[in-house]
């Protein structure tokens, strides 16, 4: 357990000036910066008061998600919630469901609640809201979003998930390839968008430059507007699907920011007579048991959810227990995600076609191969 003494030894201050900083009802006058870096120290090294120490566990870990359908996210929400289990506590699950004042009210009740840590699986709150646990000593960790001040983040490598699915389809011969990429906030250049569509925008960037081909914003990358209703997914990317095919967009390949954009593109094409994926192949992202059970069994990226979930819970475990790792201090870390390869690229048959399509009869109809 990290004291008072070792506090004011890393900062060579005097303990009293350490008690001080530490107390925010105490008649001495600190300089704020002095403050500050009493507090940063403190929080960094799990530091405990006697009355923090004296007063029994709450025994609640608070999850913070994102509601809505999305698989992937209900699997980490699952994760973490038997993981926080298995250590004898139990989840306080809020989910955030895009009203603005949720996110204060949920802050305040796991405050109120005293949980023991809190894990971010929704990137909602603002830096303040994140600073209300920080005053409480309330460790945070985000297993989603961009990075935050003084909160480890750990996440998927989306932009190498992207890369070497976008590989793949290059070396099955798809060389007019385009991204269906979903943004909440459309407006907002491409690369300066949250970090979930910027790395997948930049891993497929990646990929068909390495194989010397154009990527040209809006031309290879469509961007599309997140649905109002969170459960709109798969509608969205129907719509996308039937909006390129009216405009005969040129493209052997489509690659969806997600499983449920992809499996609503397939389900429009195949409406449209287009053979998936003889005439285009189709791609998705983190790997859903819808895709799996799809018309077209669907070729997706797994994200590592497991390890994401295990180092999150590592690293808050630590911290409550006063001991935490220095090293994952305000840190990003990435593990790798999965190629997982189906039907909807071409893992059973492939062929060179267009988007539309050609007839299946007579020496013009697509030729089956096995692929490579």
């Amino acid at each position: 357990m990290f004291t008072q003494k070792q506090i004011a030894a890393e900062l060579k201050v005097s303990r009293s000036t350490v008690a001080a900083a530490l107390n925010p009802n105490t008649p001495i006058k600190l300089a704020a910066s002095t403050r500050r870096r009493v507090l940063e120290v403190a929080r960094r090294r799990g530091y405990r008061s006697p009355h923090q120490r004296r007063v029994r566990p709450s025994g609640l870990i608070g999850v913070i998600h994102q509601e809505g359908p999305l698989e992937v996210s209900q699997q980490r929400t699952k994760m973490l919630a038997q993981s926080i289990r298995a250590t004898g506590r139990h989840p306080l699950l809020m989910g955030f469901t895009g009203y603005p004042s949720e996110s204060q009210t949920m802050c305040q009740v796991m405050i109120d609640a005293r949980v023991e840590g809190v894990v971010l699986q929704s990137t909602q709150l603002t830096l303040s809201q994140i600073h209300q646990f920080h005053e409480q000593n309330i460790p945070v960790v985000a297993l989603c979003g961009d990075k935050l001040p003084n909160v480890p983040l750990i996440r998927a490598d989306v932009r190498q998930g992207m890369r070497d699915l976008t590989s793949r389809l290059i070396a099955a011969k798809r060389r007019d390839l385009k991204m269906i990429l979903v943004c909440h906030h459309p407006t907002i250049p491409l690369f300066n968008q949250p970090w979930p569509a910027s790395e997948r925008a930049r891993g497929f960037q990646e990929a068909l430059h390495a194989a010397g081909l154009d990527c040209v914003e809006h031309e290879q990358i469509i961007i599309l507007p997140a649905p109002t209703d969170s459960y709109g997914w798969m509608e969205t990317g129907s719509m996308a699907m039937r909006s390129m095919l009216d405009r005969r967009v040129s493209a052997d390949g489509l690659v969806f920011s997600n499983d449920h954009l992809a499996i609503g593109a397939i389900h429009a094409a195949r409406l449209r007579g287009l053979r998936i994926p003889q005439d285009v192949a189709i791609t998705g992202f983190d790997d859903t048991l819808m895709g799996v059970f799809a018309s077209v069994a669907l070729t997706t990226v797994r994200q590592p959810n497991e390890k994401m979930v295990d180092a999150a819970m590592r690293w808050l475990l630590e911290r409550i227990d006063g001991s935490p790792d220095p090293s994952l201090h305000g840190e990003a870390i990435c593990f790798p995600c999965e190629l997982v390869i189906r039907e909807s690229c071409g893992a059973r048959v492939q062929a060179a076609s267009s988007l539309h399509g050609t007839p299946n009869t007579g020496a013009s109809g697509a030729k089956h191969q096995q692929e490579n």
